[in-house]
């Protein structure tokens, strides 16, 4: 039989916008989340001088490190921890650079449909070199995108494969820091090519590379695309 102390004292409940909220919370924001919940059902009292009052009765509190803050109340007959919101501000956005071929642009547009929901969250931006306006030094451009890019995505035909830019300037700086500073590098299979391990060594966001997308049919290919989402996302935290 475990001791008491193995559990909580009081019980918790989330209303629906807490439950909303929650799910806007990154992996590590999480866990930190959930330690602060588990530590106010086992001790609420010692939270009580660090929380502030709402307009509406309940508590505020937030976290000193992470900035989190929790909106709860607590009833002490019943023994619950009633949680009705939470926030944190959001982590620096990060930057996804996408190397491509631009004879694989209608590809580019399909992948970001999917892959594009990871930005509505405000904390993911993919960058490909149709955000270089006109009139800016595109290969500096380019360069400023690599410098703060903190993973990539490559999406490899044999176009991309034969690109002179891509394989002489992109591609080198991108496997570069990958090996010195650990840069995560993603790919997609558009179609067959002749890539080699230099890429594939580097994680596929589908199951199966061997079969790109140009050979699936178009509802394999969303499902696929809905499977790189899902894999990216994890991949990076969120």
């Amino acid at each position: 039989m475990m001791a008491d102390a193995d559990f909580p004292e009081y019980a918790t409940k989330e209303n629906k916008f807490a439950v909303a909220s929650r799910r806007k919370f990154s992996a590590e924001q999480v866990k930190t989340l959930d330690e602060i919940v588990w530590n106010l059902a086992d001790n609420p009292q010692q939270f009580e001088a660090l929380s502030t009052p709402t307009d509406t009765g309940q508590l505020k509190y937030k976290h000193p490190v992470s900035g989190i803050e929790v909106v709860y109340s607590v009833d002490v007959d019943k023994k619950i921890v009633q949680f009705f919101l939470f926030s944190a501000p959001l982590p620096p956005r990060q930057t996804i650079f996408i190397s491509y071929s631009r004879e694989d642009v209608e590809w580019l547009r399909l992948v970001r449909k999917f892959l594009g929901v990871l930005e509505q969250d405000g904390v993911i931006t993919f960058w490909d070199d149709s955000a270089i306006k006109p009139g800016e030094p595109w290969e500096e451009s380019i360069r400023k995108a690599l410098d703060s890019a903190c993973a990539a995505l490559l999406l490899v035909s044999q176009d991309f494969l034969t690109s002179k830019f891509i394989t002489t300037f992109e591609l080198p700086r991108l496997l570069s820091d990958a090996k010195r500073e650990g840069k995560k590098i993603f790919w997609i299979p558009l179609s067959t090519s002749t890539v080699t391990h230099e890429i594939t060594d580097f994680e596929s966001l589908i199951d199966d590379p061997d079969t790109p997308l140009e050979d699936l049919s178009e509802p394999q290919r969303k499902k696929v695309l809905v499977q790189a989402y899902q894999r990216l996302r994890v991949a990076m935290g969120l």
